[in-house]
């Protein structure tokens, strides 16, 4: 039997195993934490649902027992390699943009030589 005691202003549930325990319970009769929470016989499983965190909630006056699934914040490590990525991203369109750039900068280069060319040929150089 486990006792739930629900505390409405921050929404938390005490989900207690052994209310009764001689040493790690409560030292209240059934009654006196009646008036602070209820008893249910079993906490119902959670679903394993990947990057998401499940929190036991309840209605006290039902006496029903469910899970929300919160996102779970990304770890040190995960932020770390999703920022690595976009900086390669970043790395690659800049490559990608100064390639572009030579690629003109030589048919600048080309297109310069060739009216050089012509000039000196017709003489006006």
């Amino acid at each position: 039997m486990y006792f739930i005691k629900y505390d409405a202003e921050t929404e938390s549930l005490l989900v207690h195993a052994m209310p009764f325990h001689k040493k790690y319970g409560f030292g209240k009769t059934k009654e006196e934490l009646e008036q602070e929470g209820f008893f249910v016989e079993s906490i119902p499983e959670p679903q394993q649902i990947e990057g998401k965190a499940p929190i036991l909630r309840c209605n006290p006056t039902t006496k029903e027992l469910w899970y929300e699934y919160e996102d779970i914040p990304p770890t040190p490590e995960e932020l770390q390699q999703e920022q690595l990525g976009i900086l390669g991203q970043q790395l690659f369109q800049t490559q990608t943009e100064l390639l572009e750039t030579k690629r003109e900068n030589e048919l600048l280069g080309q297109q310069l030589f060739n009216l050089q060319t012509i000039l000196v040929e017709e003489g006006v150089m």
